[in-house]
């Protein structure tokens, strides 16, 4: 394990140094994942049992190398093609109030309905048992035998995770663009962050509140270095900051259990954060070893593509994820983002798959770091959102294809496009509503 984390942080200093120390390039993310992921497994090393198998170690150091070499090609194509970086202008984005109020009472309504229809689902005698029930149906039963929010639920639901991913960019652009922090509008583009990880938490998960709080820290660090003069590196204080926001955020994590309906377990903080932090590492290196010639996938892509056989509606048995234990600990049941490829398709298919995440992240990436004023390209910055968590992640599980590949990102695109309209194409004057035929720069929009 010693061998593997020094290799993956010699990897990651010479990217963030070939990178000018842009911490929100996707192969610096993709690299830090594991980095941060072998540190706890290294550090669990006698707990968990890890003796780490060569073919452990060459899946990751070479999957995190493809992804940085296939990320270096993508990023210099797009500076052929494009020319050079462009220079960002800080203003505030500016949205009428009564937008943003408008939005905060449709997550109002999708945090209220959902209580309402949890409770009468029969699930649980509490709201938490009623959220875990509901939790454990989504997750472990068969497609058939799971219970479905209303459509009319459904969608507001969907606008709601959306709005988490449309406004950390605007919020984090706003902070950066004026000295008072804390306006009005800022207060309630925070509001509406929060509304829509309750929301989502109510469905049983912790992800969005994770995600949300790694996406607005990527927008933030990617427009902290384009404010710093002459290229510098983002301050010591600003990266220490978020260390220890992060750190409030991994201890929320674990104290959230309880609220969502899952059994607190006597594990000591540090424990419960290895078990999701690094026991990932260990569970990929047993599958390597013991469990890869029997587990075969029947159907093609049934791990990796399993959303978009969802999308088709072709109903498939519950993902192929066991959960493992050692030395009376449990390890819980993911195993890094190379599990599926691995699984699915083999070693080279397993290259296929990161070539083409690499790819798709960097150009949104790409799109969103040319970017020259605040609202140029509002839709690939919700992108960037999205995409921010799934590689920061990409230690934990196979995030990318299972959400990018989604029926609900198919939905996510259309309400980005909507928001947009809604904050910046749609005025009220007296009766009516009517278009601005042109968004101007001037007005901040």
């Amino acid at each position: 394990m010693i061998l593997l984390l020094m290799s993956l942080v010699f990897m990651l200093w010479l990217l963030c140094y070939s990178q000018k120390w842009n911490y929100t390039n996707p192969a610096i993310m993709f690299c830090a994942s594991f980095v941060f992921s072998a540190t706890w497994a290294t550090a669990y090393a006698d707990l968990f049992d890890l003796h780490l198998h060569v073919v452990t170690y060459i899946v990751i150091v070479g999957g995190v190398l493809l992804f940085a070499l296939s990320s270096h090609i993508t990023n210099m194509l797009y500076k052929m093609m494009h020319g050079k970086k462009r220079s960002y202008t800080f203003v505030p984005i500016e949205i009428k109030r009564w937008k943003l109020l408008l939005l905060i009472g449709i997550e109002t309504i999708s945090c209220v309905s959902t209580i309402s229809f949890l409770m009468k689902s029969g699930l649980g005698v509490t709201l938490s048992s009623a959220i875990n029930g509901f939790r454990r149906l989504r997750l472990f039963s068969e497609s058939g035998e799971m219970i479905s929010f209303p459509r009319w639920l459904g969608y507001i639901r969907f606008i709601s995770t959306a709005c988490g991913y449309w406004f950390p960019f605007i919020l984090a652009n706003n902070l950066l663009s004026v000295k008072k922090k804390f306006t009005l509008n800022n207060v309630l583009l925070i509001v509406l962050l929060v509304l829509s990880i309750i929301s989502s938490c109510l469905q049983g998960g912790r992800q969005q509140f994770v995600n949300i709080i790694l996406a607005f820290s990527g927008n933030y660090l990617l427009l902290k270095k384009k404010q710093s003069e002459g290229g510098k590196q983002v301050s010591i204080k600003t990266l220490f900051g978020l260390v220890v926001g992060m750190t409030g955020v991994l201890w929320l994590f674990k104290n959230a259990s309880g609220l969502i309906g899952k059994e607190l377990d006597s594990y000591s903080l540090l424990d419960y954060l290895a078990k999701y932090c690094g026991a990932e590492i260990k569970n990929l290196d047993t599958y390597l070893q013991y469990d890869r010639i029997s587990n075969k996938s029947s159907i093609w892509g049934f791990q990796t593509f399993r959303e978009v056989y969802m999308l088709l509606g072709i109903n498939l048995p519950a993902r192929d994820l066991s959960f493992r234990r050692v030395k009376g600990f449990e390890l819980g049941n993911v195993n890094t983002t190379f599990y599926d490829y691995i699984y699915d398709f083999g070693y080279f298919g397993m290259i296929v798959c990161i070539i083409i995440m690499a790819i798709f992240v960097t150009y949104t990436y790409a799109k969103v770091d040319n970017i020259r004023y605040p609202t140029e390209h509002l839709w690939w910055c919700a992108m960037f959102s999205f995409q921010v968590p799934n590689i920061l992640l990409s230690f934990f599980s196979n995030e990318f294809y299972i959400y990018t590949f989604s029926k609900g990102m198919l939905v996510y695109c259309v309400v980005w496009w909507m928001l947009y309209l809604l904050c910046f194409k749609v005025d009220i004057s007296g009766r009516h509503a009517r278009f601005l035929k042109k968004s101007g720069f001037a007005e901040g929009r």
